[in-house]
């Protein structure tokens, strides 16, 4: 049956413009899965936004913004939520704001963690539908750089901790094994000037990026060391892209091929046209990556490899859905089969 030229225009419409679906949201769990999302949701509470287009000081994140973040979060449906940049408040009351505002929102999260940094404005948030325990920062050490006084042209030595700290927990996974959780967010790329590395050619934003970098890695081994045989996984904002000298420094500390038992895998995750950006910086139109999970090898096989993914909107899907509107960072999403289930599809793949 030959189609009439407007009919078959219409045809291809449809199909070009339907949504694909594949990596916007993920299928439905089995049971016994459990999904992970990192997401850096951009200053979730009272701080400096933009409003049309216009900054305005001291207001609760817009209500666009949040309306957008629960509506990608609800698609998500994530067990385990690691999230980057909740502003800090003596009472932890954005902390309880966020948890009890997704509750209102059919994702309730009993289990909640959190630590600060020695920046006092934003803080690392974990929140599960799994018990947690084992909560601990890791990020007890300092490290000494040189910061430059603008008067007198001087350098002294400053002893400076990781500014958002690093939290680690224990989840309890429903097949009984055990996961630990390490959520980081490393130093911005905001300039500083006044700071001075070991290396004069390094900026110093990248020098104590450099640091924490070494503290979080020598962290990471000691938890390797301690627990060997532990599934870990990385969940973190390290906002220097792949091929940087801190990111280099991460997987060559965290990889050594003497501890491949141990070793912690970038899973490289992308959406669903293979882009892999997790950050938009809208003044440069700058898109980068910044955002990780990287899993212990004994994870690989446990993957759902199509329910891992760089969140992306579907091409149809309102503004609501599109993880722009929420944030200047993409969610990022992994989903675990249970142990059993992966064994037996490893069995079944073997020759």
């Amino acid at each position: 049956m030959r189609l009439s030229r407007r009919r078959w225009l219409a045809a291809l419409l449809a199909i070009l413009l339907a949504p694909t679906g594949l990596g916007a949201t993920p299928p439905p769990k089995e049971a016994g899965e459990v999904r992970i999302v990192l997401w850096n949701v951009r200053n979730f509470g009272v701080s400096d936004h933009f409003v049309a287009g216009k900054r305005r000081e001291d207001i609760m994140k817009p209500a666009a913004e949040i309306q957008s973040m629960v509506a990608i979060l609800q698609a998500l449906d994530p067990d385990i939520l690691a999230v980057n940049e909740v502003i800090s408040a003596p009472d932890d009351r954005y902390v309880r704001a966020l948890s009890a505002l997704l509750k209102r929102a059919g994702l309730d999260y009993p289990h909640l963690a959190t630590v600060r940094g020695s920046d006092d404005r934003i803080q690392n948030v974990l929140l599960s539908r799994l018990p947690l325990r084992d909560i601990r920062q890791l990020d007890e050490d300092s490290f000494t750089l040189r910061r430059r006084s603008a008067s007198t042209g001087q350098t002294l030595p400053v002893e400076l901790r990781p500014l958002r700290g690093f939290l680690y927990a224990t989840a309890e996974l429903p097949d009984g094994g055990e996961l630990g959780l390490v959520v980081a967010h490393l130093k911005s790329k905001a300039r500083e000037p006044d700071i001075e590395g070991p290396d004069p050619d390094v900026p110093g934003d990248e020098a104590i990026r450099l640091e924490e970098t070494q503290l979080l890695a020598q962290a990471i081994r000691r938890l390797q060391a301690d627990h060997p045989d532990r599934p870990l996984v990385l969940l973190g904002d390290l906002n220097d892209t792949p091929n940087s000298a801190s990111v280099r420094l991460l997987a060559q500390s965290v990889a050594a091929p003497e501890a491949e038992r141990a070793a912690l895998v970038d899973l490289q995750l992308t959406d669903y046209h293979g882009d892999r950006w997790t950050h938009f910086y809208f003044p440069a139109k700058a898109y980068n990556v910044l955002d990780y999970i990287w899993v212990s090898p004994s994870l690989r096989d446990r993957l759902r490899p199509d329910a891992c993914f760089v969140y992306r909107a579907a091409e149809t899907a309102g503004p609501r859905l599109v993880s722009a509107t929420a944030s200047d960072h993409r969610p990022l999403v992994i989903t675990l089969k249970p142990h059993a289930a992966a064994g037996q599809a490893s069995s079944a793949s073997s020759p």
